[in-house]
């Protein structure tokens, strides 16, 4: 009972909301006045009258028919109000000059007609098929039958659009968190001065109310950690596993449209559609409901899909989060749509080749096939290993299912069409962004020259470092990246993101985008292959730019922070690092920051080590510790790595950090350069390390990119970390923000 009020309130709620159609956008309330006008016109549909052909058909019976027209006004007269009655006979007017291509005549006309003496009362429902010859006058009982069949087919239709509704409202309320939340941090980020509060953190203890206990235990139990186990950057199989946080959103989603699936539906035997027969009822119901809720959720599932999300925008959520949620909201469509066309089929299994023929029923099965193709053709494997080919085919299906959608719909005469035309804009308005992107930041492009410089420094094995002039000047931050496009390739449609490692403004008034590349396969091998080919060792390319995207964290409002790389991850952390030893010391509260770089190729680390992390010097207001673990390479040792550093670059072997290392206080410059150890960190060892620096209610961040495995300990270490016990931190003292890219 507590279930079904909650949802029809949900409903009523739904019902608030516009409801959508072709003609007009109108709020629906209750009951429609023309029901009461039906349930008579069903009722004396199970008789015939003697004044038309038996195989008239319905609307020529229902228009034509002297007896079943003033039998018709006698039984509204009766039982509907002033307003249903006027609404009912106009409706049925209209469907007259419709489909029977007739007039009906005036209701006072057709009341007039009725001769009182020769009007036979009956009970409807017992006398179906039987022929009559005069005005008949039916029985409340078997008039109640057909009204009660009308409302419950108005009602469920309702309910079926009020339940599609109320999922944009569950979403709109879920962005709304996000959109205050990233409101207030945004305000408080803008700060260009540190707080009082935040300069002397130190002598402020760290807050432990109940409140700050509660929110302790929800950064430790629900917003940290993976779902199960500590599984998140790494796949299950061929699942992705959210975060709690993400997971609780996803089972709120998917138990709403389940709740929203099998219940409210008002079955009776009476029901003059489908009499005597619930299961036909239920099955019916169950097919409109899933197939209008499939394709609300349509628009969500092409919302979620594109990189300029406007809830992206709103809420400040990562591409990651929003490409993991799209791939929920097409489960859930597409189990709705099979549902739909599962049950539909049942109903009408003695006319599959009737059906057949029809084309809104073959457009209806061929979307659903092309839906179904589209989960098993997007698994990991595939987006990992085959990514091209898995994108060119999940355009080009979803574009060719919702072609099939709109020929499926045209039955209904254009009702279902806003949720379609809902998909084909936000698709548009997402190429057209991309393409007014990639026109400002590239106009340049081909002059002669191109706009592109890359070379590899270090051997082989090390970094391509490419160099893109921007046709516009641009303020990028740590975190952003862009997708390149080579336009004079043979496949100039394909693009690629790529980190932003480091920026500057050049002369020419635009900006020089410096990205770090690992070679591995596909564009980035063919990018390595034409620079060995090149004479110089520079290879000049035309290059467009599409961004930026991407979120940057504003960690400088910590004291501490903690930035961890593996491999190539340490693309994402060099800008962080940088910002904070350019950014004033009056706008930042940290003041010591210390980097680990867990990588397994020695030269590709000593390439970085000789340019980037060459400037990774502490200062005056800012203590700076580079910590390089080398994992194991057959035939390089720590020691060989070393001593192999370029001159100028400075590193030092340990076995394990000094105690003169971590008792290295700020304004104590540092010229030994980065600590370079065999193996492995252990994750929790560097959360609890960086723990120990705190004073009073000192904060510090956490910052990671590199391989999943990683990612998912360093994780499992933060969650770990919080707790109001000894060695432990309160949720406002750390934060950990993750930099990944999904598949």
């Amino acid at each position: 009972m507590f279930l079904r009020t909650a949802v029809t309130a949900l409903a009523v709620l739904g019902l608030v909301a516009p409801y959508a159609a072709a003609d007009s956008l109108k709020v629906t309330l209750g009951l429609d006045d023309i029901n009461c006008l039906f349930g008579c016109v069903d009722t004396l549909e199970l008789l015939t009258f003697g004044d038309v052909a038996a195989d008239a058909g319905y609307y020529p019976s229902l228009c034509q028919s002297v007896y079943m027209v003033t039998s018709l006004a006698l039984c509204t007269d009766t039982y509907c109000t002033p307003t249903q009655k006027a609404a009912g006979w106009a409706k049925v007017t209209d469907y007259c000059v419709e489909y029977a291509e007739t007039d009906l005549m005036p209701f006072d006309d057709a009341k007039a007609l009725i001769n009182s003496s020769s009007v036979v009362t009956i009970d409807g429902l017992a006398e179906a098929g039987n022929q009559f010859n005069s005005t008949v006058a039916l029985t409340y009982d078997s008039f109640y039958a057909g009204l009660h069949t009308e409302n419950a087919w108005n009602r469920e239709m309702n309910f079926h659009h009020a339940f599609g509704w109320s999922l944009y409202i569950l979403v709109g309320a879920m962005v709304l968190v996000g959109l205050v939340n990233r409101v207030l941090v945004t305000i408080s980020s803008r700060s260009k001065q540190v707080s009082v509060e935040d300069k002397y953190r130190a002598y402020i203890p760290h807050d432990k109310s109940w409140s700050s206990s509660v929110y302790t235990l929800y950064r430790k139990h629900i917003s940290t950690p993976a779902t199960f186990g500590y599984l998140h950057c790494q796949p299950w199989g061929m699942l992705s596993i959210p975060t709690r946080i993400q997971a609780f959103f996803i089972f709120a989603f998917c138990l709403v449209n389940l709740v929203f699936t099998v219940t409210c539906y008002d079955l009776f035997m009476e029901n003059l559609y489908w009499p005597d027969d619930k299961a036909t009822q239920l099955w019916r119901y169950v097919a409109d409901r899933t197939g209008i809720m499939s394709f609300y959720n349509l628009p969500l599932l092409w919302a979620l899909a594109g990189r300029n999300d406007v809830l992206i925008w709103l809420t400040g959520w990562s591409y990651s989060s929003m490409n993991l949620f799209h791939r929920w909201v097409a489960r859930v469509a597409t189990i709705q749509a099979i549902i739909h066309s599962a049950a539909y089929t049942w109903q009408v299994s003695g006319d599959m080749a009737e059906n057949w023929a029809e084309l809104y029923w073959r457009t209806g099965v061929f979307a659903t096939v092309f839906m179904c193709l589209l989960l098993p053709l997007s698994i990991l494997p595939i987006r990992k290993k085959l990514y091209e080919i898995f994108l060119i085919i999940h355009i080009l299906l979803a574009l060719v299912t919702l072609i099939l959608l709109f020929y499926h719909i045209q039955i209904f005469d254009g009702e279902y069409e806003p949720w379609l035309w809902a998909c084909v804009g936000v698709w548009v308005f997402d190429r057209a962004i991309r393409i007014i992107r990639v026109a400002v930041l590239s106009f340049s492009a081909f002059r002669s020259g191109g706009n592109t410089v890359a070379i590899m420094t270090g051997g082989d094995q090390s970094l391509i470092r490419m160099t893109v002039t921007s046709a516009l000047p641009l303020t990028p931050k740590p975190g952003d990246y862009f997708f390149l496009y080579t336009p004079l390739s043979i496949t100039p449609w394909e693009n690629h993101p790529f980190t932003l490692g480091s920026w500057e403004k050049n002369a020419k008034g635009g900006t020089d985008l410096h990205f770090l590349i690992a070679p591995l396969d596909g564009a980035t091998r063919k990018m390595k292959k034409r620079i060995a080919q090149s004479q110089d060792g520079k290879a000049h390319m035309r290059v467009l730019l599409e961004g930026p995207y991407g979120h940057s964290e504003n960690i400088g409002r910590f004291e501490h922070v903690l930035l961890v790389a593996g491999g190539s991850g340490i693309t994402a952390i060099l800008p962080y690092l940088h910002e904070l030893q350019t950014t004033d010391a009056a706008a930042r509260v940290t003041r010591d920051v210390h980097v680990v770089w867990i990588v397994k190729n020695s030269v590709y680390a000593a390439d970085v080590l000789a340019h980037e992390l060459a400037a990774a010097a502490s200062t005056d207001t800012l203590h700076v510790a580079v910590e390089l673990h080398l994992t194991r390479e057959a035939g390089v040792q720590a020691a060989d790595f070393v001593a192999a550093v370029p001159a100028g670059a400075h590193a030092r072997l340990a076995t394990e950090k000094s105690q003169s290392d971590d008792a290295k206080s700020v304004g104590s410059a540092s010229t030994a350069g980065p600590t370079v150890l065999a193996g492995r960190p252990q994750m929790d060892a560097l959360i609890g390390e960086s723990l120990k620096q705190l004073v009073g209610g000192e904060r510090v961040a956490v910052v990671a990119c590199g391989p999943a495995r990683m990612m998912d300990d360093l994780r499992r270490a933060v969650a770990d970390a919080y707790g109001t016990g000894e060695h432990q931190i309160r949720g406002d003292g750390l934060e950990y923000f993750e930099e990944s890219f999904a598949w």
